[in-house]
């Protein structure tokens, strides 16, 4: 029985044939085969209905041809694009092009893993799904979105400050919300306000408290003379503790990184650009060779 395997990584082919016997091709898109046309937005909207219209990538349609000849004579086929929006579309991608020439009881797949090991591939292909529509629709709107902000506002760029930029899905409402918060700053009027704090000694430790209530009053000290005669006052003063709460706390481990989480902490701590924490991403999620050089380990996993 042939069986073909579709990744959209070419680094991932080699670790991933290691794992699988000789029924299987482990092929790769190289990322995405297919999407909205350049010189034209590619979007029509209706009452209804907005639709997309897709044309193959320049320089993919070997990919594509190469992928729907192998796939022509497989039995079974199973879409591999990474678990995540841009993978999901890609399957589907991938789904509508073999579409059009496997055979009639070929099987077709949709298999995730979140990292790639032996353990990993071969729980996906037992456990195999169907492309997810819904992540598949949730990929098309950020495209339609990225395709009217883009096309639409970006001429308006050109003419009111310069030829050559663009408008981004996120960077214009980032950009407006920027605008926004420095029009509020422009207009804030500062207020003067005064704390005071005391230091103390409690069985031989010291500590320091802070002034929130005079006579059970919640105190604002706006000016240097309220603060200095309240300063004055509570120096005649002697002072107490009525009572020492102890408390448990429940202190949770950091949340995983998500990719943007893992782009500024790789760059605060260490100094990484985006593209090198990316490539070491990836190198880490596709497998490094520890003791066994036939069996790569991958060191960290992919969640959607």
């Amino acid at each position: 029985m042939k069986k073909l395997m579709i990744v959209e990584s070419p680094t991932k082919t080699k670790t991933i044939a290691k794992f699988l016997d000789k029924n299987y091709t482990i092929l790769s898109t190289m990322g995405h085969i297919k999407d909205l046309p350049t010189k034209e937005i590619g979007i029509s909207l209706t009452d209804k209905d907005i639709n997309l219209y897709y044309v193959i990538l320049e320089g993919k349609e070997k990919t594509v041809a190469d992928i729907c000849k192998v796939a022509k004579n497989a039995d079974e086929i199973f879409l591999a694009p990474d678990p995540d929006r841009e993978g999901e579309i890609i399957a589907w991608h991938i789904n509508q092009e073999i579409e059009k020439v496997i055979k009639k009881d070929a099987k077709v797949y949709r298999i995730a893993f979140n990292e790639i090991t032996k353990t990993a591939i071969l729980a996906a292909i037992e456990n195999p799904s169907t492309i997810d529509n819904y992540k598949v629709s949730a990929q098309q709107a950020r495209r339609a979105l990225d395709r009217w902000v883009g096309y639409e506002v970006s001429p308006i760029l050109w003419k009111k400050l310069a030829p050559g930029l663009s408008a981004g899905r996120v960077q214009s409402v980032a950009l407006r919300m920027i605008c926004d918060r420095e029009e509020a700053i422009r207009l804030f009027k500062p207020e003067e306000y005064w704390s005071i704090e005391g230091q103390f000694t409690y069985e031989k430790s010291p500590f320091h408290a802070m002034l929130s209530h005079i006579e059970k009053e919640p105190i604002a000290i706006t000016n240097n003379e309220q603060a200095t005669s309240i300063t004055e006052d509570i120096k005649k003063e002697s002072y107490t503790i009525e009572s020492i709460t102890d408390k448990t706390r429940l202190k949770n481990a950091p949340a995983p990184f998500m990719t943007s989480s893992l782009q500024q902490a790789a760059y605060n701590r260490l100094g990484f650009s985006v593209k090198k924490t990316m490539q070491i991403a990836q190198k880490l999620y596709e497998g490094v060779t520890l003791h066994d050089p036939a069996t790569p380990i991958a060191l960290i996993t992919y969640e959607n």
